[in-house]
């Protein structure tokens, strides 16, 4: 999947790993404002919202790893789209 996205190739990246895709964009607004909000004000520590969002990301990277090892998920599996 990371080779997919440093040629640029979504569409070969998604049929990799659409899990870690689906989490990208969140996990990239998190980091994002935490960076800004560190730049501005020196904080480091983050918002409760960023939190839960995280917390999310990771339960939702979980449940999809589990999926896509059952035989009824098969078509999560690497390559599988």
């Amino acid at each position: 999947m990371c080779l997919a996205l440093l040629r640029l190739d979504v569409a070969e990246a998604l049929r990799w790993n659409i899990g870690v895709m689906a989490a990208l964009p969140f996990a990239a607004v998190v980091f994002l404002c935490q960076a800004v909000r560190y730049v501005r004000t020196g904080n480091a520590k983050l918002q409760k919202w960023q939190d839960v969002m995280l917390l999310i990301i990771i339960g939702w990277l979980l449940v999809f790893t589990v999926l896509r090892n059952l035989p009824w998920f098969s078509f999560l599996a690497p390559g599988g789209m």
